[in-house]
């Protein structure tokens, strides 16, 4: 099974599908293992969540483990539907979008901008 579906999305699609902050870590989560997860410290298969924080736990070594770590995403505390907004909007138009586009349409500061932009 795909993470993304066969057809082009529609803006309607993405806002609802994307819309948490939680939602957006499970893609994260089914992209970063598409096979299952295995825990990188003692390969266990089995997780459970800690929701307070935002990661996942691994049932064997009970280990934490984000979604994001060693991406671009982990350790900025810009949302995750916010970076994947601007990717969206980065593919949509095949002309791209500037940071003072993504400032305005995103509703964040230039300096975020530019940070998701370069």
């Amino acid at each position: 099974m795909s993470v993304f579906p066969k057809a082009k999305f529609s803006i309607v699609d993405f806002s609802t599908r994307y819309s948490s902050e939680e939602s957006c870590r499970e893609l994260f989560f089914r992209l970063r293992y598409p096979h299952g997860f295995f825990c990188p410290y003692c390969g266990g298969s089995e997780t459970g969540s800690v929701r307070t924080r935002g990661l996942y736990r691994c049932k064997s070594c009970r280990k934490q483990i984000s979604a994001t770590s060693g991406t671009v995403f982990h350790g900025t505390h810009i949302k995750l539907n916010l970076w994947l907004w601007a990717m969206y909007l980065f593919t949509v138009d095949k002309r791209g979008c500037s940071a003072v586009q993504l400032m305005t349409k995103l509703r964040v500061t230039y300096k975020t901008a530019w940070y998701i932009y370069s």
